[in-house]
C-alpha cells in the first residue's frame, strides 16, 4: 500500500503555522521615500532604493508590477498601488 501525503505526518509533534505578511504603503514608503528627494523617480529608481534599503522581496515584487513610468511623489505612486493597504 502506498501512503498519500495527507495520510502521512512525518513530524506529528511539529505544528507549522503559515502567516501571510501583507506589504503595506508604510513599508513601501520607508523603502523608497528618499527616491523622491530629486523627482521624478522611475520604476527602476524605486527598485534600486528599495533594494538599497533592504526591502523584503514582497516589496520588490510589488514595485516590480508598477508601470514603466516616472513618479513625482508617493501620492502618484499610490494611484498605481490602490490595493495595497496603508498599514497593519
Amino acid at each position: 500500500m502506498i501512503a498519500s501525503w495527507t495520510s502521512v505526518q512525518p513530524f506529528p509533534h511539529v505544528r507549522v503555522e503559515l502567516s501571510i505578511v501583507t506589504v503595506t504603503r508604510i513599508e513601501i514608503a520607508d523603502a523608497v521615500e528618499d527616491a523622491f528627494d530629486a523627482p521624478p523617480a522611475s520604476k527602476e529608481d524605486l527598485l534600486a532604493w528599495a533594494t538599497a534599503n533592504s526591502a523584503r522581496v514582497e516589496v520588490l515584487e510589488t514595485l516590480g508590477r508598477l508601470p514603466d513610468t516616472s513618479f513625482r511623489s508617493l501620492r502618484e505612486l499610490w494611484a498605481h498601488l490602490s490595493g495595497v493597504p496603508v498599514g497593519d
